[in-house]
């Protein structure tokens, strides 16, 4: 039987509509997807992992292909834990391809079931990054172009008290 699951890991910090693009592009190719937020104690983030977690839950809350969990170990691991060795990635340019392809070498290396599909940003998303709109948030700047209108509301009153 196929598995027609697939891990979308990231940190998500925020989700932008780049990444909400990429996950609705992956369900018409995956019966399930599980979207999978990263802690890495070496990185500061903006939002916790519940806030990020409960962001992606407010865009995608009507949609039963979608699991959203939270890990801090290997992403091979949990390819393992989930019996899934599907992996998906969105590339915005060379430097994201050259970072995403090392991620992969490595992951294929911890399990060689491991395979990575890579998904192009759409060309209106390219010069979207969760830097920028951290950047963007941090200067209270105009988030509708950035990041999925659900998750406005819930960012403003955050960095407004």
């Amino acid at each position: 039987m196929n598995n027609r699951t697939v891990i979308f890991p990231g940190s998500f910090d925020p989700i932008t509509i780049g990444h909400v693009d990429i996950i609705k592009r992956a369900m018409k190719l995956f019966d399930t997807i599980i979207i999978a937020i990263g802690e890495n104690q070496n990185k500061k983030y903006m939002f916790e992992a519940e806030e990020r977690s409960m962001m992606i839950k407010a865009v995608f809350q009507k949609n039963n292909q979608i699991q959203i969990i939270q890990y801090n170990d290997l992403t091979s691991r949990l390819c393992d834990e989930k019996n899934t060795h599907t992996i998906i990635r969105g590339i915005r340019n060379n430097q994201d391809f050259n970072y995403e392809q090392t991620l992969y070498f490595a992951n294929n290396e911890l399990d060689p079931r491991i395979d990575t599909l890579f998904l192009s940003s759409k060309k209106d998303h390219l010069f979207i990054s969760s830097s920028i709109v951290k950047d963007i948030i941090t200067h209270k700047g105009k988030l509708e172009s950035f990041v999925p209108s659900e998750i406005i509301p819930y960012i403003n009153q955050k960095f407004t008290s």
